[in-house]
């Protein structure tokens, strides 16, 4: 029971919800908006109400009155009903009040329109009542024809005498059919201004009655159409025009029409031939994208790349005849599109897709619209992968053909029958001539012979067309230089069903085979000659030792005469000691093992003593590598064989003697070098002494000091002014004077230590070295020294003997001075630099040179100028070993202007 009256009070709320609802939107469609808003707001309430019912019977606090809640649902059903009735009669009112103030409006705005279309239309407008007089004009008849409506007011037969003569019967026509049968018919006709212009009308009218069915006459309008007529004429024109272009449009349609077919025709053709085509064609866009390619084009690629230019690189190639690599934008079809190049039959070596190697010829050409821009390419790839293998194997056997025809001397000639005659290259260089200068004729070709012999050539020749096979024709010819040559020709008649019947053959040198078999003959007769007249003897021998042909000088060797020699064999004459091993011999030259040999053996004579020989054997095969005999060479040897004996004796005397005499020479060997040695000493000696006199000339001065330093003590000592101080002082002056001495014997007793292993030393610090040394010396001849250091270089050898080599070569440059002239200023110049990676030193004076005669020994050993107590001719001996042996580089000595130059290079 209690969700009945839920349900029944629901549906109360809902109805006045709905009717609340509808209520407000009554306010717009009644426009009365108090009465609907407290309406609209007492449904709300109620509604409202309603819901609190619904929430106290939930929640228990009211069970509800069933009947009251019945009636309320009725009530609110019934308001819902009315309000719903009540709308669309609201909604009929408002549309009849907007349905006549929208007809009032229309007829307001319609007498405002009439009087502007009547008084400011630019149409002539006009009302011509049934007595033929107008009831009105409008004022834009004056503008159209010249006359105000006044004229027309007070002259109504004025519109006809306006019209143009020849449209008056037509004009009374139409005005005749309007009055009888009442219907509207437009008409055009001219009329005649008043300033005499001439103007077309498009005249309107039609019978106007009144609202009783009284005629009231005729309601009209003229309107200008001037412009329209002659709008129209040009239309008419322009419409042939337009007719005629139209059909001219229509046919090159069909044309246009019928070449697409013709062209899509064209175009099934062509993918067709394309498709069959042996050789691979591509077309590609103007990005080089390829958007076809057939069959033969994928099989040579084994695929293709879909890609641009900037792409190409997956497409690998190399150009044929520089093995380069092609780059992206080298490839013919991209140059095509970047470019617009034509590319024909380049020959790239490829790399197919699927990793054979092929080789193509490659060719490419830009496609251009009406504009001329490219628009993209097409490409022909032609695999010529066999053909070149078939290129390169005929290249082969070409060169194989023209090496073997040099080989042979072999040339090859066709004879067209026509006088034009095909040479190779070997017959030009067998006939003496060059294919430059020389062009095969039949007339130049018998020139060449030698007039003995053309007869016989013209003879073979008409054998030779008439197909009677005449053989070879041996004949000579005369080279350019006059030498004559020796020459086989061979030739026949060709019938050959391609190339025609012509003639075919050959020529071969054979001079070198014709002196062969002069001097075989001549080497014939000589042989027999010297055969028997050789001072040696000489014979053949079968493989079985048989003697097949002796000379006399081998009978007289062994004793028999020639018949009883011929008679024997090897065997029989050999000592039967040595048989073995000359049977041995001559098994293996059979078997191929040894070409000859030699050996000294003996021989029984027919008198049984014993003769020595020196046996030499060949063997001589046949044609086909059979052994055919033996030559044999038979040397009598027994007086070398006693001479020999002699010699041996002899050689041992010999070498008791050179046992002696090697003894002696060592001792005088050790000799030598031990002199070498104390020369070196005494150089190194001398080299000393002159370092002592410049140690001596240097202590000099410091030991003056260090006495002053002594004296002074002694006499300051015992007096006032002699204190502590002053003893201090003066000591550090005595023992820094004595570490300078010191430090000067260390630097000489250095100078002269030997290198043992090489250091990378400073050149110009061994320069400044060196100097400090000798400089007293210079100083005392008054010599100026000037060094010159354009480089600071270093170098690896022996430090000291370096500063040796500059010793020695300064030494010499002071002793020059000493013997020189005294009227210039005497200077040293030393130049340090660097040539080529190599450090230079030059050492020049102006001492006066050396003399042209000595200037080449002045390295030599022992070789001096000076007194025997002043040189010993082993220092620049000993200076250029030092540099040249030791350090590997170069001492040289030249003269220069006003005295010599030492170079070292190290």
């Amino acid at each position: 029971m209690k969700s009945l009256v839920l349900i029944v009070v629901a549906l109360s709320a809902i109805f006045q919800f709905i009717a609340a609802f509808m209520a407000i939107r009554l306010i717009r469609v009644s426009g009365r908006l108090v009465a609907w808003v407290f309406l609209a707001v007492g449904f709300l309430v109620m509604g409202m109400r309603r819901a609190v019912t619904i929430t106290h019977i939930g929640e228990g606090l009211s069970r509800g009155d069933m009947p009251a809640e019945i009636l309320a649902l009725l009530i609110s059903l019934l308001l819902l009903c009315g309000i719903s009735m009540i709308g669309p009669l609201f909604s009929r009112i408002n549309h009849e009040q907007n349905e006549l103030a929208k007809i009032h409006q229309e007829l307001v705005e319609n007498e405002i329109r009439y009087r502007t279309v009547a008084d400011f239309t630019s149409d002539w407008e006009f009302w011509l009542a049934p007595d033929h007089t107008f009831k009105y004009i409008s004022p834009s008849c004056e503008e159209l024809s010249g006359y105000t409506p006044e004229d027309f007011y007070r002259s109504p037969q004025l519109m006809s005498e306006i019209i143009h003569p020849e449209d008056l019967p037509r004009y009374r026509s139409h005005t005749h059919n309007i009055r009888e049968n009442g219907l509207p018919e437009p008409i055009d006709f001219r009329i005649i201004t008043r300033d005499g212009q001439e103007r077309w009308i498009a005249h309107v009218c039609r019978p106007v009655v009144g609202t009783d069915g009284v005629p009231l006459g005729q309601r009209a309008s003229n309107r200008d159409i001037t412009e329209r007529k002659r709008v129209e004429a040009e239309l008419r024109k322009s419409e042939q025009r337009f007719r005629e272009l139209n059909e001219a449009l229509e046919q090159r349609i069909a044309e246009r029409e019928q070449a697409e077919r013709e062209l899509r025709e064209q175009e099934g053709r062509l993918r067709m031939v394309l498709e069959t085509l042996p050789v691979g064609v591509w077309i590609v866009d103007a990005e080089g994208v390829i958007v076809f390619g057939n069959q033969a084009g994928q099989r040579i690629w084994s695929g293709a790349q879909y890609v641009g230019v900037e792409q190409y690189d997956k497409y690998k190639g190399w150009w044929s005849n520089t093995g380069v690599r092609i780059e992206p934008e080298k490839w013919g079809a991209a140059r095509a599109v970047t470019r617009g190049d034509t590319s024909l039959n380049e020959e790239i070596d490829i790399e197919c897709f699927d990793g054979a190697r092929k080789t193509i010829l490659h060719s490419a050409v830009p496609l251009r619209d009406a504009g001329q821009r490219i628009t993209g390419a097409v490409i022909i790839n032609q695999d010529i992968s066999y053909r070149k293998q078939a290129e390169q194997a005929l290249m082969r056997r070409e060169a194989d053909l023209r090496r073997a025809q040099e080989i042979a001397k072999i040339g090859s000639w066709t004879y067209a029958m026509a006088d034009e005659i095909w040479w190779s290259d070997e017959l030009y260089r067998i006939y003496g001539v060059s294919p430059e200068t020389f062009i095969p004729t039949i007339g130049s070709f018998l020139n060449l012979i030698h007039p003995d012999d053309r007869a016989a050539m013209e003879t073979w020749m008409q054998a030779c067309s008439a197909d009677e096979n005449p053989g070879e024709l041996v004949f000579r010819i005369i080279w350019p230089d006059g030498t004559i040559r020796f020459i086989s020709g061979r030739g026949e008649l060709v019938h050959d069903l391609q190339t025609g019947l012509h003639m075919a053959g050959t020529g071969q040198d054979i001079t070198e085979r014709k002196q062969a078999e002069k001097a075989l003959a001549e080497s014939e007769s000589a042989f027999r000659a010297t055969f028997e007249q050789a001072a040696v003897g000489m014979a053949r021998m079968a493989p079985d030792g048989r003697w097949l042909l002796v000379n006399q000088r081998l009978c007289d060797v062994v004793g028999y005469s020639r018949d009883e020699l011929l008679g024997l064999r090897l065997q029989d004459i050999t000592y039967p000691d040595e048989l073995d091993s000359v049977l041995g011999n001559m098994r293996e030259m059979l078997a191929g093992n040894l070409d000859t040999f030699s050996m000294e053996k003996r021989y029984i004579r027919k008198d049984d003593s014993v003769v020595w020989i020196n046996l030499t054997v060949g063997l001589v095969r046949d044609c086909a590598g059979a052994p055919d005999y033996f030559t044999c060479v038979v040397e009598d040897i027994s007086m070398r064989k006693r001479a020999e004996e002699a010699l041996t004796e002899k050689q041992r005397l010999l070498e008791e003697l050179n046992l002696n005499l090697e003894r002696r020479i060592a001792d005088a060997v050790s000799d030598l070098r031990e002199k070498d040695r104390i020369l070196m000493l005494q150089g190194r000696q001398a080299a000393m002494g002159e370092m002592i006199g410049n140690i001596a000339h240097q202590w000099r001065q410091p030991l003056n000091t260090l006495g002053l330093i002594v004296q002074e003590l002694l006499i300051t000592y015992g007096r006032e002014e002699f204190s502590k101080e002053i003893l201090k002082a003066n000591v550090e002056k005595a023992m820094g004077l004595i570490s300078h001495m010191s430090k000067t014997i260390e630097d000489f007793r250095n100078y002269f230590k030997p290198d043992k292993e090489k250091i990378l030393f400073n050149v110009n610090q061994a320069v400044a070295k060196t100097l400090s040394l000798v400089e007293p010396s210079l100083k005392r001849l008054e010599i100026t020294m000037d060094v010159i250091e354009k480089a600071d270089a270093e170098i690896s050898g022996y430090a000291n003997e370096y500063s040796q080599v500059l010793l020695n070569i300064l030494l010499n440059c002071r002793d020059a001075f000493e013997v020189g002239p005294r009227d210039r200023a005497r200077v040293i110049a030393i130049t340090i630099f660097t040539d080529h990676g190599r450090s230079v030193v030059t050492i020049a004076d102006n001492a006066g040179g050396i003399p042209d005669n000595i200037i080449h020994k002045i390295f030599d050993p022992y070789f001096t100028t000076k007194d025997p107590d002043k040189g010993t001719g082993i220092g620049l001996y000993m200076a250029k070993t030092i540099i040249e042996k030791n350090m590997g580089g170069r001492l040289t000595v030249r003269n220069t202007g006003d005295g010599a130059e030492f170079r070292i290079e190290v």
